[in-house]
């Protein structure tokens, strides 16, 4: 944990982000569960079908790979929901970790 120049306790990123965030995300810190993220996923995933469907998709075009990430992230979402904290903290861990090597291989390519 830092201190702010208000000599306030602040997270690793806060400093890094815009005085109009800040206070954001001290409240997305405090915020616990996973309903608010669960809904902005399935928002986006709507958002992106619902595209997808105006645009008149091709038998050729092959599915856009964020619905198919949107679907592996909500399912993996749902599957935490409910457990206790620390499963939470350790699924979120190994989530973590899964991403990092994607994104990691797919800067290698």
């Amino acid at each position: 944990m830092y201190l702010s120049s208000e000599s306030q306790p602040t997270g690793f990123y806060e400093e890094a982000l815009p005085l109009t965030e800040r206070q954001l995300y001290r409240h997305a810190r405090v915020t616990r569960g996973l309903d608010e993220e669960i809904a902005l996923l399935r928002v986006r995933l709507f958002t992106l079908m619902e595209k997808r469907r105006m645009d008149g998709p091709s038998k050729d075009l092959p599915t856009n790979p964020m619905i198919l990430r949107l679907i592996d992230m909500l399912v993996k979402a749902h599957r935490v929901q409910g457990s206790s904290v620390a499963d939470q903290h350790a699924a979120l861990e190994q989530l973590l970790d899964e991403e990092a090597l994607k994104v990691l291989h797919s800067a290698q390519n």
